[in-house]
């Protein structure tokens, strides 16, 4: 089915300025980009890419408050969201841009993802048809320059959010699935089992999102920070990220998932999070 992408104002204008330095727009023709217009192409041709079903053709620019009442997000306005549009005017997918200047490799893509899969999901927590807490399909589309796409951190924000279903693309084909290979190919490109989940989150120190019990088939979500903070959204956002895949991989490897070390946790998205998860089964 055909679609129109609707992108944010804040993407055009970021993509303007990005246009005007020298060093980014160098970039840019090193991938055979050379004016804003050529960069919103390209990024609808890969989408189109991605999946040919998209059908994209136009691109429309809104205001970041009318795309926030279009989806129906009852979370904060943001400036990173658009979405489909189908022949029908009606919204069936998500759309989410990583800008030129990532400045925030903790945040390349917490800070942009979950707070609108979250207001969304509010508004539909009661009426789901499946168990994924995004009620449509995500794309995820980053034009950033900098150097934080190198970062170990930030490619392990991308795979986590791609094995919970979020399609991530690059318009510069940097390097991602390298910290999940030994070697110089990168022949394993996917996350399969939790127990992998889990050596990927364990990178570079201990996992404080989710514990596993191999012996007793235990998935026990933890949440350690937060037992220490009143509310702290980032931390949430980051957490989930790793949290959600970990209850999807469990989940369908015949886990059962133990709760009991954030029951007690009422403050931020937290109790909205461990709703959702008890949906599924095998929950203690």
């Amino acid at each position: 089915m055909v679609h129109t992408l609707v992108i944010p104002n804040e993407l055009e204008q970021k993509l303007i300025s990005a246009h005007g330095d020298a060093a980014t727009h160098n970039k840019w023709l090193a991938i055979g980009v050379d004016t804003v217009d050529d960069m919103k192409t390209r990024i609808k041709d890969r989408l189109n890419d991605k999946n040919p079903k998209l059908e994209i053709m136009n691109i429309r620019v809104e205001d970041k408050t009318d795309i926030k009442e279009r989806i129906n997000n009852s979370s904060r306005v943001s400036m990173f969201t658009g979405y489909f549009e189908n022949a029908e005017g009606n919204v069936d997918a998500l759309f989410f841009y990583v800008d030129p200047d990532a400045g925030n490799a903790n945040d390349f893509l917490a800070s942009k993802i979950p707070p609108v899969i979250l207001g969304i999901y509010k508004n539909h927590a009661q009426d789901k048809r499946d168990l994924h807490i995004n009620n449509m399909p995500v794309y995820v589309v980053s034009v950033c320059t900098s150097s934080r796409v190198n970062n170990a951190s930030v490619k392990q924000q991308i795979i986590c959010a791609e094995t919970m279903g979020i399609n991530y693309i690059d318009v510069f084909d940097n390097r991602l699935y390298d910290i999940i290979n030994t070697g110089p190919d990168d022949t394993i490109t996917k996350i399969h089992t939790v127990q992998s989940l889990d050596d990927l989150v364990s990178q570079g120190g201990r996992n404080d999102s989710f514990r596993l019990n191999l012996a007793s088939r235990t998935l026990s979500i933890i949440c350690v920070n937060m037992l220490r903070r009143t509310n702290d959204t980032a931390y949430i956002y980051r957490w989930f990220l790793k949290c959600i895949p970990a209850v999807y991989l469990a989940a369908k490897e015949g886990y059962n998932i133990d709760l009991s070390s954030i029951r007690t946790i009422t403050n931020g998205d937290i109790p909205l999070i461990r709703e959702y998860i008890e949906k599924f089964p095998n929950t203690i």
